[in-house]
C-alpha cells in the first residue's frame, strides 16, 4: 500500500469514527461503554468547556501583559491671546509622548500572568479528573442497576416456572393448594421487585446522562463488567506521587504567581518616566522649533504600600492553601485506598468462596425438590438466600468500582 493510500485509509477511518460518535451524541445510545461515556463527557460537558475557556482567557492576559505601552499623540495650542487674532498669534505644538516603564515591570507582569495561566491549566486537569470520577461512579451505579434488574428478571422467570410446576403437581395430587399460593406469592413479589429495579435502572441511566452532559433520554443502556480485574497500588507509592496531583500543582503555581505578584507590586511602586518630543510652531515670529521634555510622578501620597500589603497577604494565603491542599489530599488518599481495599476483598471473598458454595446448595436443593425429597418451604428459603448472596456480590462489585473511581485521580496515566 502506498503512502497516499495509507493516508486515505487513515483519513476515512477517522471520518467514520467521528460520524459514529456524532450519531451516538445526536441520538440514543443503547449500549454505552465506560470509554464512550468518558469521551463524550470530555467533549460536551460544560464543566470542562468552562475550564478550557478560562485557560484561553489567561493566555490572552499573558499576551497582553508583555505589550509595550502605546505612544500618545499630542496637539496643543499655547499662548493664545484673548483679544485680537487669537489663532494667528497663538503657538502650536504637535508631537508624541511615550511612557517608559522603569525596572522590569513588563517582564514581572508577564510572569505573573503566565503562572496564573499554569494554575488554571492544572485546575482544568483536576476538573477533568473530577469529571472522570463522577462519570465512573455514575456508570458503576447504572451498570449495577442494569445487572440487578437482569438478576431480578431471572428470579421472575424462575418463580413463573415454579408456579407452573406446582400447578402440575397439584393437578397430579403431589401438592396442596397452600403450596401453589406460596409460589404465586413469591412470583408476585419477584415481579414487584423487578418493576422497582427497572425504575431504579432508568433513574441511574438518567443520572449518568446528566453527569456526561447529555439529555436524560439519550443513554438507554450500558455495557461493561462490574468484575473488572484491579490491582491496588501501594499506599506509600501513591503518597510519594501526591506532588504531581493537579490540585497540588495548581496550588504550587498559585503560590508562585502570588510570589511574583509581590515582586510586581514592588516594581510598580517605581513611577513611569514619560518622555515627549514636540514640534513647536511660533506664529507670532513665524518660526519653527521643537520641544523635548520628560516628566516623572512624585510618589508623595501614593507609594503603592496598599498594593504591596495586598500582594504579600495573598502570597501568605496561597502558602497556607498549599499546605492545606497537601493535608487534605493525603487524608482523602488514605480514605479511598482503605475503601478500595475493603471493597475488593469483600468482592473476591464472595466470588471465590461464597458464590460457588451457594450455587452448589441451590442446585442440590432444586434436584432434591424435583425428586420429592424436600418440601417447597425449604426450596423457597434456599432461593431467597441465593438471591441475597448474588445481589450482595453485585453490591460489592459496585462498591469496588465506586472506590476505584475515587482513587483513580491519584494514579499516574
Amino acid at each position: 500500500m502506498t503512502a497516499a493510500k495509507r493516508y486515505l485509509a487513515f483519513w476515512l477511518s477517522g471520518l467514520l469514527a467521528t460520524m459514529v460518535t456524532e450519531a451516538q451524541t445526536n441520538g440514543s445510545i443503547d449500549a454505552l461503554t465506560l470509554e464512550q461515556a468518558l469521551s463524550l463527557a470530555e467533549r460536551s460537558h460544560p464543566y470542562l468547556v468552562e475550564a478550557n475557556a478560562l485557560v484561553r482567557a489567561a493566555e490572552g492576559r499573558v499576551q497582553q501583559a508583555g505589550v509595550r505601552p502605546n505612544p500618545e499623540a499630542i496637539a496643543r495650542m499655547e499662548n493664545a491671546p484673548f483679544r485680537g487674532n487669537t489663532t494667528g498669534n497663538a503657538d502650536y505644538l504637535a508631537g508624541v509622548g511615550v511612557a517608559i516603564p522603569l525596572g522590569n515591570r513588563r517582564e514581572q507582569a508577564t510572569r505573573v500572568e503566565d503562572l496564573d495561566r499554569q494554575r488554571l491549566g492544572f485546575e482544568a486537569g483536576g476538573k477533568r479528573l473530577e469529571l472522570h470520577r463522577r462519570v465512573q461512579g455514575e456508570f458503576a451505579l447504572a451498570l449495577y442497576q442494569d445487572q440487578a434488574r437482569h438478576l431480578r428478571s431471572e428470579l421472575v422467570t424462575s418463580s413463573e416456572q415454579a408456579v407452573q410446576v406446582t400447578r402440575a403437581r397439584l393437578d397430579a395430587g403431589d401438592a396442596v393448594p397452600t403450596d401453589l399460593a406460596r409460589v404465586e406469592a413469591e412470583m408476585a413479589t419477584a415481579q414487584a421487585e423487578w418493576r422497582r429495579s427497572d425504575l431504579m435502572r432508568r433513574q441511574a441511566l438518567a443520572s449518568l446522562s446528566a453527569t456526561i452532559g447529555l439529555p436524560a433520554e439519550d443513554v438507554r443502556g450500558v455495557q461493561g463488567s462490574l468484575g473488572t480485574t484491579l490491582e491496588i497500588p501501594a499506599l506509600e507509592e501513591l503518597t510519594a506521587e501526591l506532588a504531581t496531583h493537579p490540585a497540588m500543582a495548581a496550588a504550587g503555581a498559585d503560590l508562585s504567581a502570588r510570589e511574583a505578584g509581590v515582586s510586581l507590586s514592588k516594581v510598580q511602586r517605581i513611577p513611569d518616566l514619560k518622555a515627549e518630543l514636540l514640534y513647536h510652531r511660533i506664529e507670532s515670529s513665524q518660526r519653527d522649533a521643537f520641544d523635548v521634555g520628560v516628566s516623572l510622578p512624585l510618589p508623595l501620597f501614593d507609594r503603592g504600600r496598599g498594593r504591596l500589603l495586598e500582594a504579600e497577604s495573598q502570597r501568605d494565603a496561597a502558602e497556607a492553601r498549599l499546605r492545606s491542599t497537601s493535608i487534605q489530599l493525603q487524608a482523602r488518599l488514605r480514605e479511598f485506598h482503605a475503601l478500595l481495599t475493603v471493597a475488593l476483598s469483600d468482592a473476591r471473598t464472595l466470588e471465590a468462596e461464597v458464590l460457588p458454595r451457594m450455587k452448589l446448595v441451590r442446585e442440590s436443593t432444586e434436584a432434591r425438590y424435583a425428586a420429592g425429597d424436600l418440601n417447597l418451604s425449604e426450596v423457597l428459603s434456599v432461593r431467597r438466600d441465593d438471591t441475597v448472596v448474588r445481589l450482595r456480590y453485585l453490591e460489592a462489585l459496585r462498591d469496588t468500582m465506586l472506590a476505584w473511581a475515587q482513587l483513580r485521580p491519584f494514579l499516574k496515566g
